[in-house]
């Protein structure tokens, strides 16, 4: 087992570690398929790159020793909560004592999931690193312009190096990702910190996520107490953002909807939250080795996607005046609602292409729930449509929602939809306008459902009324409408 590496390029002398030069080696001579980093400083960061370019997988010293920093925190801020307990006598000391000795394997299983998170977000990172490595370029150009990333000292390449490696089907390494994801949190986390994101009550509850339960349950008043709370909880968003919805995601949201950090991380949590995906998140983690990566990561995407596009609805229909708590209990009924009967909604190709996936997902051992979920996740984003125009009318969730997925069948919108997902973006402005076309399309349909339901004197009560509602719409308006088959066959 070799400890010491360095790249082709680099000189023994330009390592600077003299006494380790005979045993050090260069990194494209590795021969094992994957390393590990029980020490540190022991490989450089270029020659990591140049193992993972010759065809190996690595980290850094830093992810792979993140747990010994990671328990120093945990075990920090339970001691500054429960000396809090002590001072106000809820304590004694030798219950705290005993307190903490009782905790050792809760915060170890805290530790442990951290860091199985950040390195699932390396993999995350990695598997769309080559399709979004634009996305990454703008990043990285960003980080600079604060003038606190030193591209050069972090050794990440530059642009023409990416565009280089982007033509030969290279993207950038699990190496230089796990400085990205990084400096990811690290800008993150300062912005919420200074923006006083615990001011939020509904975040207040993710600092809890950061102690065991027997803490989170008889302590959460002290919990919200807590002397670093305003910390612990930028900490813990930034963490789970990052971690969950890539390095790109912030910078992204920003750049489409030009809200600032804490309004996108409050937004993240929202679309989160609203349609329960950490029930889902953990349900594709309790797969490891019954199913492949690559399909954890293709359900993972599939969840990312509603995610991100709810993340930005949010920011762009709130403006920032968004609370979490208000939109949650708004829309989660609908979700819910939606989730639950997806199946008996689509018609036609969109409910084959379900039924298809679903089998494809049961098939390889996936459980119904979470199979019919990353099915309809793409479809779930109808949401907030389906509950906004059943809020402005009189009829019920079931006729509203029956009525504007008819009404996306039969105007094509649904294909419509379809081809603007499949439209290859080659630069930002690119993506930004398909995610245009997606919200105008998405607004047609919901205005068409809207204005259609305002004519209907009677309460729709099934799904054939729904529909034969729809019919009769399109009936009236056969001059308008029958344009649009001549369209798709063109």
């Amino acid at each position: 087992m070799y400890r010491y590496a360095k790249v082709t390029t680099e000189t023994d002398e330009q390592v600077g570690d003299r006494a380790n030069d005979l045993l050090r080696v260069n990194g494209a001579d590795l021969g094992a398929k994957v390393i590990g980093e029980g020490g540190n400083l022991g490989f450089t960061q270029l020659a990591r790159v140049e193992y993972c370019l010759a065809g190996g997988r690595c980290n850094t010293d830093f992810i792979d020793n993140a747990g010994g920093v990671d328990c120093s925190d945990h075990e920090v801020n339970i001691k500054i909560l429960l000396n809090q307990c002590v001072a106000s006598e809820a304590m004694t000391i030798d219950e705290r004592n005993a307190l903490l000795e009782s905790m050792t394997e809760a915060v170890s299983d805290l530790v442990l999931e951290n860091n199985y998170r950040q390195t699932q977000a390396i993999s995350i990172a990695e598997h769309e690193a080559l399709s979004r490595s634009v996305e990454y370029r703008r990043l990285i150009s960003h980080f600079e312009a604060t003038g606190k990333f030193d591209r050069e000292l972090e050794a990440i390449p530059c642009d023409e190096t990416i565009a280089e490696r982007r033509a030969n089907h290279q993207a950038l390494t699990r190496p230089e990702l796990s400085v990205l994801v990084s400096y990811s949190k690290l800008f993150l986390k300062q912005a919420l910190v200074d923006a006083d994101i615990a001011s939020c009550k509904y975040l207040v509850n993710e600092a809890k996520q950061a102690f065991p339960d027997v803490l989170r349950f008889e302590y959460t008043n002290d919990i919200t107490e807590h002397q670093l709370l305003n910390e612990i909880v930028s900490t813990q968003v930034a963490g789970d953002l990052v971690n969950r919805m890539g390095i790109t995601f912030v910078h992204r949201m920003q750049q489409a909807t030009g809200e600032l950090d804490e309004s996108v991380a409050k937004a993240y949590i929202t679309a989160r939250d609203l349609f329960g995906i950490d029930k889902y998140w953990r349900m594709i983690e309790d797969l490891d080795y019954q199913v492949p990566a690559a399909l954890q990561s293709d359900m993972f995407a599939h969840i990312i996607r509603l995610v991100r596009r709810t993340t930005r609805w949010l920011l762009r229909s709130r403006r920032g005046s968004l609370e979490p708590q208000q939109e949650i209990d708004r829309f989660s009924g609908t979700a819910a609602w939606l989730t639950a009967n997806m199946c008996s909604l689509l018609t036609g190709a969109q409910k084959t292409d379900w039924q298809a996936k679903v089998n494809e997902l049961l098939d390889q051992g996936v459980p119904t729930e979470l199979a019919e979920f990353v099915a309809s996740a793409r479809y779930l984003y109808t949401t907030f449509a389906v509950a906004e125009v059943t809020e402005s009318g009189e009829q019920s969730l079931e006729a509203v929602a029956h009525t504007y997925f008819a009404l996306g069948s039969q105007l094509e919108l649904n294909w419509f939809a379809d081809q603007i997902v499949k439209m290859g973006v080659d630069n930002y402005w690119q993506a930004m306008a398909r995610e245009s076309f997606r919200d105008d399309l998405e607004w047609q349909q919901r205005s068409i459902t809207q204005n259609m339901l305002r004519g209907e004197a009677s309460q729709m009560k099934t799904p054939n009324e729904a529909q034969a509602a729809v019919d009769n719409w399109i009936l009236q308006h056969e001059n308008y409408v029958g344009r649009c088959p001549h369209m798709v066959a063109e």
